[in-house]
């Protein structure tokens, strides 16, 4: 299934955050990918400790867009465009439950007791259901600047089946993947102090 977390409001990135460890906590292997980030945002140093999830961002950081040069934006695209790929190798791996190979998930993140049997999902639980959750943390942004690609993610998404779950965030989807999705949630931004000059805040918006 897909799942769209979209909209102005904050909180998109945390509600992500936080089906990352519900998942895991059922032993759900995790892929927590983010675009168009430095790799630095505390979350990551949390989730990075779970067992079963594995992080993973784009090669460098370029940058916000509105201040990338041409240069910065064709390495941004590339960097994206690999990650997406890399990923799609691991859901499609993780996809085959009756392999009884190592969960590529879990083999990349040093998590203990997670190997496959036969016959069993990724997570070993719940044949037959959610075999792995990804989170793709601001890919909509991504899709909308062009450094990654809709159809090359739509095309991963159905070679993985259904027992890989997706997660997007950012803004603005498509028509295309709103047509897709299972779940959309729109986050609403109500009042945000930054209106009242505050400035983005540790631990709090990063």
């Amino acid at each position: 299934m897909i799942e769209i977390y979209e909209g102005e409001g904050k909180g998109k990135t945390t509600a992500a955050c936080g089906l990352a460890v519900r998942a895991a906590g059922r032993g759900i292997p995790v892929v927590f990918a983010q675009f168009l980030k430095d790799g630095t945002s505390g979350e990551l140093n949390i989730l990075r400790e779970i067992p079963g999830v594995r992080v993973m961002v784009p090669d460098g950081f370029h940058g916000f867009v509105s201040r990338m040069s041409e240069e910065d934006r064709a390495a941004c695209g590339e960097a994206c465009r690999r990650l997406l790929r890399e990923i799609g190798g691991i859901t499609a791996r993780c996809a085959d439950s009756g392999s009884g190979e190592t969960c590529p998930v879990s083999a990349g993140s040093g998590a203990p007791g997670t190997e496959r049997r036969d016959g069993e999902s990724c997570g070993g639980v719940n044949p037959g259901d959610v075999r792995c959750l990804v989170v793709l943390d601001e890919i909509l942004h991504a899709f909308r600047y062009g450094f990654a690609d809709e159809e090359a993610f739509l095309a991963l998404a159905d070679r993985s089946g259904g027992g890989v779950e997706f997660v997007l965030t950012g803004r603005e989807p498509s028509d295309r993947i709103l047509e897709r999705a299972d779940y959309i949630t729109e986050f609403v931004c109500r009042r945000h102090p930054y209106d009242r000059g505050v400035r983005a805040r540790r631990g709090i918006e990063y």
